[in-house]
């Protein structure tokens, strides 16, 4: 699956997800440059759909550093 990259397409991804009964690993990747509450809600949103998380990171971080998008995503995870 590809491109749900805001919550609301996670959420939608989710849905379908949800009827798939296996194991499922997501790897996951947000772009910096959106605002902090999106990235917090974009890890709640995976950590409810996905059993196992693997964090992904483009070239362009697009303006923040990669541990500052990980500590967001696990304030999500952790929520």
């Amino acid at each position: 699956m590809d491109y749900a990259y805001n919550p609301h397409g996670l959420k939608a991804l989710s849905g379908y997800l949800k009827h798939i009964p296996q194991k499922k690993t997501g790897i996951i990747t947000f772009p910096g440059d959106r605002r902090d509450d999106d990235i917090v809600e974009f890890g709640q949103i995976a950590a409810s759909m996905y059993d196992d998380i693997f964090i992904r990171f483009d070239r362009d971080t697009r303006g923040r550093n990669e541990e500052s998008i990980v500590e967001l995503l696990s304030q999500g995870f952790n929520t």
